[in-house]
């Protein structure tokens, strides 16, 4: 446990590409968890909907690629909606009697058997959520699974707080901040990149 999570930290440190960081939470998580999945999702409170940030499965798909971008509603995702909520791990089984429907018809058409829904928090809100899927029999996710579940969603929060935070402040280091334009340090930028872009495929500028 302590080991992958100092290799989380590790990638956290050396890489502000959200999608390699995320990618490689959710590989690892998957690992020393022994689970069939792992997806982790950016929640949009104003939107009420998430977005896929990542996947990782021990039998990949095609469409997977696709997948990692999509946007869904919290209406489609009552379990989602209520673990973003209330900042707490929800648990679904197939052979739980009390599934509600839509829950049941979701994971009988991806075939998941369980599912441990954990959100990702920062300063005490919901910025996204983690899913941890077993497709191969029905799990119960014990007290240390869901303890290391925790631990592996805060540090994907830190990540995405992270890449939001470069992303501000590189936002600010290219732009005007009572105008909002783009100042002189991106037009240098992007001129530069024009320039050898026309140098190496030979158009004019």
């Amino acid at each position: 446990r302590f080991a992958v999570t100092a290799e989380i930290i590790s990638d956290i440190t050396s890489s502000l590409v959200l999608g390699e960081v995320l990618a490689s939470v959710a590989r690892r998580t998957a690992e020393v968890l022994d689970l069939w999945e792992c997806d982790i999702y950016d929640y949009r409170a104003g939107e009420d909907s998430t977005v896929a940030l990542a996947l990782w499965a021990r039998e990949p798909h095609a469409a997977d690629g696709d997948w990692v971008g999509s946007t869904r509603t919290l209406d489609e995702q009552p379990s989602f909606a209520r673990a973003l909520g209330d900042c707490r791990m929800i648990e679904n089984r197939i052979d739980d009697p009390g599934l509600p429907d839509i829950e049941r018809l979701r994971m009988e058409f991806w075939n998941e058997q369980s599912c441990l829904l954990v959100p990702l928090v920062f300063k005490d809100e919901a910025i996204g959520c983690l899913e941890l899927v077993e497709k191969r029999y029905v799990r119960h996710f014990g007290t240390e699974e869901r303890e290391l579940a925790v631990t592996m969603a805060a540090l994907a929060a830190v990540a995405i707080q992270n890449a939001r935070f470069y992303g501000d402040v590189e936002h600010l280091a290219i732009t005007d901040g009572l105008t909002g334009l783009y100042n002189h340090r991106y037009f240098y930028d992007r001129l530069a990149q024009e320039v050898a872009r026309a140098q190496r495929y030979g158009l004019p500028l």
